[in-house]
């Protein structure tokens, strides 16, 4: 059989073009597709950047705000208890303390993690989960630098009512038997030397 060069163009072009509109088809598609996953309209850089900034505001107010409210909470129930129960309000002061004290070491600890797993997903190129990390970093440091404030309000009551130490609550699962891990002392400067990026 004799191809002419004219009719072998032809085959070519049409084959090129029944390609192209396969693709165009099913690039349509995928721009649907990805069209209706955005959860948002579409924004310019600079206003993602303030909803970002916005958000990180809320997830901190936020922290700040339930901490003080359960603080304030606790603090009305021990004055419930009256002037006349000294010694029990005392020991509940140091319980709520205490918690405070725990709280700041859990947030500590997941700022620790979460610095971690930050640096080994952006090796990995994986930035959602950096983004996604971003905010519970935001939310943990948030709540570590509340609880820290909270503890040092309540060191200045505890010291002025001439209670200088506590026993600590463990929870780490730690058997240690080292002083540290049975006395916490009311020292705001050393406990600050021990926090984590506030």
């Amino acid at each position: 059989h004799i191809v002419f060069l004219g009719d072998f163009m032809s085959v070519g072009s049409s084959t090129l073009t029944s390609k192209i509109r396969v693709l165009v088809a099913r690039t349509y598609k995928a721009e649907k597709l990805y069209a209706s996953m955005r959860g948002m309209r579409d924004i310019s850089t600079a206003e993602a950047e303030r909803v970002l900034s916005q958000m990180s505001n809320d997830i901190r107010s936020r922290e700040w705000q339930g901490a003080h409210q359960e603080l304030r909470h606790r603090l009305n129930e021990i004055l419930r208890l009256g002037g006349s129960q000294r010694s029990i309000a005392l020991e509940e002061l140091g319980n709520v303390y205490q918690s405070f004290i725990r709280r700041l070491r859990e947030s500590e600890l997941a700022l620790q993690h979460g610095a971690t797993v930050v640096t080994e997903s952006a090796k990995r190129l994986e930035y959602s989960v950096v983004l996604k990390m971003a905010f519970e970093l935001v939310r943990h440091k948030a709540r570590a630098q509340a609880c820290q404030a909270i503890v040092d309000e309540l060191e200045s009551v505890l010291n002025f009512a001439g209670k200088k130490q506590l026993p600590t609550t463990d929870t780490s699962g730690d058997s240690t038997t080292s002083e540290d891990s049975k006395v916490i002392s009311f020292s705001p400067s050393l406990m600050r030397k021990k926090r984590v990026g506030l």
